[in-house]
Parts: C-alpha cells; structure tokens; sequence
C-alpha cells in the first residue's frame, strides 16, 4: 500500500513537470505526459497496472443513453468542461471536475478517492478537451474512456431539447 502511495505521488511528481516544460507561447516542449520509461517499466508499477481494469478508449452517446436509462452505476460520469458551459446544459449523472483541475493534477487524489471500482467517462463540448484530459489521466495511472463527440453529439442524436447554444 506505501509504496502504491509512493508510485502515484511519482506519478503526480511527473504529470508536474510535464505541464511545467511549457515554453512562453503555451506549447509544449514535451510531448508526452506518462511517466519515465524507468518508472513505467518498473515491475510494481506493470503490476499495478495490470491490476486495473481496462475499458474501451470512447464510447458513443448512444451507448451511455443505454447505460443511464438501464440505471448502470458501474461509470462516473466526468464533465471536464467549464463552469459557465456547465451552467447552459449538463448530460444526465454527470460530475462537473474542469480540464483545469486535471492538467496541473489537483484532482488526481479525488478522482482515484472517488472512483470506487468505476469506468470513468470523460466528456467535454466536442471530445477535444475530454481526450487531452485522458492523455493526462492515463499518464497518471488512471484509466479512462472518452465519450465520443462530446454533449454535441448528445444534444444531436439524445437530447435535442438541450440548447443549441452550448458553449458562453
């Protein structure tokens, strides 16, 4: 259990410096934001990794309509984008935690606390910054899956009552 402990704080401590090399016009200097291949090949860490389920990289709003309707509680529902676009329309059991809060990895120890077993699914406006959440998720160790074309698609083919307006 300690050294779990000590293997996502390293994690943390990466995911930190990959988003601090950043150069002053906001691009990254390094592209990936996974741990060092040292750390990633270390025999604790494949085991942990093994350990965790793994799921589909995006599932289609229509597959999560199945799954809201039928009451499946087996998924956590993660709305990365803003507060004022939360404001204008939300996707049914949806939890509002800002791409923000994910990059610079505050809410790391809360998503790993609170997923409880879960199949976290990322959703944003269109599927851009839910997808760059999960690159940073899965370089922290977390598994994710992706909702496809985002509350978009789902004002589109799920519930076209939503606004069409979707974005401040």
């Amino acid at each position: 259990m300690v050294l779990r402990s000590l293997l996502q704080r390293l994690s943390y401590l990466c995911l930190g410096i990959s988003l601090l090399a950043l150069c002053s016009c906001g691009q990254p200097l390094l592209q990936s934001t996974a741990p060092s291949p040292a750390i990633a090949q270390s025999p604790s860490a494949s085991a942990q990794a093994s350990a965790q389920p793994t799921y589909p990289k995006q599932i289609t709003v229509k597959e999560l309509a199945q799954r809201i309707e039928a009451g499946d509680e087996s998924y956590w529902l993660i709305d990365v984008r803003t507060k004022e676009e939360v404001a204008i329309a939300t996707i049914p059991t949806s939890t509002h935690i800002p791409i923000a809060e994910i990059t610079d990895g505050s809410a790391i120890e809360r998503l790993l606390a609170e997923q409880e077993g879960r199949q976290i699914i990322l959703h944003c406006y269109s599927g851009v910054r839910s997808r760059r959440a999960q690159k940073h998720l899965t370089g922290a160790g977390i598994a994710t899956t992706d909702l496809k074309g985002g509350i978009k698609a789902w004002r589109k083919q799920i519930d076209p009552s939503l606004p069409k307006k979707l974005l401040p």
